[in-house]
């Protein structure tokens, strides 16, 4: 019986593979093609006073558009509560910021309901359910362990004594200062040799996640987070060579809003394989007020963000080598050249060049200002 069951299992598997592999005809469902677009909507309404809120507006694509989204410029944005206040955003003041705006910041009363409106520059208007805005309770602690010489792993912690949050969200921003390989010593100006006199050796870089981080106590006695995954750095990107930073933000959530983010991450984050949920279409609260059929993507929602920032001295990576050197002496073979000066050499009028990207950190994305927050 064991053989013959057995053998049942392998020739279903056999069927199976065979069925899959022979289906190589293309399928397009219609909405691959379609050329509609629809009203794309994120941002987070920040209540607490001291931060500015922003909302970012563009419009969904046809996934074999290569172009980048589109996005809604002109467009009058409001939230107001139910006392009939309302608090108008602007628009971001860069031209390259299109589709961007900003609220400053401002002290909102979360014991009330507000409510999203949207006027686009074709007159069109959409407006959002009535929401309660969430209060986080404050982080605990934000730390890290250390995974021998390969990484750090960052962690966040956190609870509600009122047992009232159960729903969490975190992003986070993180920041590390990074050396170019070579130092340039001396710059040429008007065809002299003179010491440099700012420094591009030394650099800081940001990044943003756009990871969707979610965590319920529902299921819990407690409304307790203990050591929560936030991101893990590896060591051979170079963000802890010298010092790194992360500030976490959090944020309480409705269990409506939960849902959403949920169902979106998993929108995002499937693989594809045969295995995976089909993706959903994803039902936020905002929608058409003309047309209530009309899909409309993102979900409005605000309150109190928490945030705490820790820094990381682990030093872990191999700093980086450049081998594009050369030395060239003093005339017009250097004053032509697009290497940087990175010394001289002893007791001669030549002079040690190396390729920009070896002594010019900027040429690797970062910026020589130092972030006013590091220490």
């Amino acid at each position: 019986m064991r053989e013959a069951s057995t053998y049942i299992r392998l020739l279903f598997s056999g069927l199976l593979l065979s069925a899959v592999g022979g289906c190589i005809d293309p399928f397009n469902p219609p909405e691959i093609d379609n050329t509609d677009t629809f009203l794309v909507f994120d941002g987070y309404i920040q209540a607490n006073g001291t931060d500015t809120s922003w909302i970012r507006l563009s419009r969904t694509q046809n996934v074999h558009d290569p172009s980048a989204p589109v996005k809604e410029s002109n467009a009058g944005i409001k939230v107001e509560n139910e006392n009939g206040e309302a608090f108008v955003f602007l628009p971001a003041p860069s031209p390259h910021e299109a589709g961007l705006y900003y609220l400053p910041p401002v002290n909102l009363d979360v014991s009330q309901n507000y409510r999203l409106s949207i006027t686009l520059s074709d007159g069109k208007a959409y407006e959002s359910d009535w929401q309660r805005f969430s209060v986080s309770p404050p982080i605990d602690s934000v730390t890290y362990t250390v995974n021998g010489r390969d990484g750090v792993q960052i962690y966040v912690h956190t609870h509600d004594p009122a047992n009232q949050t159960r729903f969490y969200k975190w992003t986070y921003e993180e920041t590390w200062e990074y050396r170019a390989p070579l130092y340039s010593l001396y710059e040429l100006i008007r065809f002299s040799v003179v010491p440099r006199e700012i420094d591009i050796n030394q650099c800081w870089s940001s990044f943003n996640a756009t990871h969707i981080n979610l965590f319920t106590t529902a299921t819990l006695s407690q409304d307790l987070v203990r050591s929560h995954p936030i991101t893990y750095i590896p060591a051979s990107t170079g963000k802890l060579l010298h010092m790194y930073s992360i500030i976490v933000h959090q944020q309480a959530l409705t269990r409506e809003a939960y849902d959403y983010w949920t169902e979106l991450a998993r929108n995002n984050e499937t693989n594809g394989s045969i295995f995976d949920p089909f993706p959903s279409q994803l039902s936020g609260n905002i929608r058409s007020v003309s047309d209530p059929k009309e899909r409309v993507f993102g979900f409005f929602s605000g309150g109190v963000t928490q945030s705490q920032r820790i820094f990381v001295r682990e030093y872990l990576g191999l700093y980086p080598i450049c081998f594009e050197v050369d030395t060239l002496p003093l005339g017009e073979e250097l004053f032509e050249t697009p290497y940087l000066i990175v010394g001289q050499v002893a007791e001669s009028s030549s002079y040690i060049v190396a390729a920009p990207h070896c002594a010019d950190c900027r040429l690797q994305g970062g910026t020589i200002r130092r972030p006013p927050f590091w220490p």
